[in-house]
């Protein structure tokens, strides 16, 4: 997400994944939830350097709402974790379970 996602201002980077073919959670969703034809033209386009290539891979995360998925996973996993968070009945353990959850999950690497 960081690298297909991700400002320029704040990575100081442009991506690189789409050009360099890199199997990435994005390109699963594609062939999870892709027609025939979306894979198709990921496969057709994808691990190409050419600009009109990589928006037309843009084009199809876009499509199927792939930046959306992810917010929507991360929310599952951060409500599962809170419930189970919940269970621990040590509160030093908990805090240190929670600690870890807000730094890696819900610190966002990137900003749109």
């Amino acid at each position: 997400m960081f690298d297909t996602f991700g400002n320029y201002d704040n990575i100081g980077r442009h991506s690189t994944d789409i050009a360099n073919g890199k199997c990435t959670w994005i390109t699963s969703m594609v062939l999870i939830h892709g027609s025939e034809k979306q894979k198709r033209l990921l496969r057709e386009n994808y691990g190409r350097a050419e600009i009109s290539c990589r928006n037309v891979c843009y084009r199809i995360f876009d499509e199927l709402n792939v930046f959306g998925k992810y917010v929507e996973m991360k929310q599952d996993l951060v409500r599962s974790c809170a419930e189970r968070i919940s269970e621990v009945s040590h509160p030093g353990f908990a805090r240190m379970i929670d600690t870890l959850l807000e730094h890696y999950v819900l610190k966002d690497d990137f900003l749109l």
